[in-house]
């Protein structure tokens, strides 16, 4: 099996941070992602696992994997895109979102779209906080029809608890 690609906290190399937008749109209003704010959070994407759920096999391609609108929805997408743009000070540390699959499990707080890169936690042999790539682990096959997926019940937490 390919290497995942894991990079740790200390290979990250800093830039410069953009300025922040602290609010997710999401149902028509705007949510405040704080420390907080767990529970609106959590029930938000609670909605969003629903909804894709109730969708059945649609959401399963040919080859076996979740589609892309399953696998990272927007909205989810852009609140670890805006976790990733507040200063260190703001964060919330919050796990968004859970991959599992073969020879591990990823929690994510964070995803800087430019690099492509989430930032958050993984269990491959021992627990770790670093950096994967995105594309790298979606096209990641376990075997014919089992790919890393997402877990569509997983509770958003803080890293520090996964």
């Amino acid at each position: 099996m390919k290497s995942l690609g894991w990079i740790t906290f200390h290979q990250r190399r800093e830039k410069n941070k953009k300025s922040v937008q602290n609010s997710v749109p999401h149902f028509g209003y705007k949510i405040e992602c704080s420390k907080g704010s767990v529970r609106v959070i959590n029930q938000i994407i609670q909605r969003i696992n629903n909804k894709i759920v109730l969708k059945g096999l649609e959401i399963i391609l040919p080859n076996g994997q979740q589609c892309e609108g399953a696998w990272l929805p927007d909205e989810i997408k852009q609140m670890l895109i805006d976790e990733h743009n507040r200063s260190e000070k703001e964060k919330t540390g919050l796990a968004l979102v859970k991959y599992f699959g073969g020879p591990g499990t990823w929690w994510f707080s964070e995803y800087d779209p430019e690099t492509d890169l989430f930032f958050g936690k993984a269990e491959i042999q021992v627990k770790e906080y670093g950096y994967t790539q995105q594309r790298e682990l979606r096209e990641t096959r376990i075997s014919r029809f089992l790919w890393i997926e997402r877990d569509f019940w997983f509770e958003p937490r803080p890293l520090e608890v996964c």
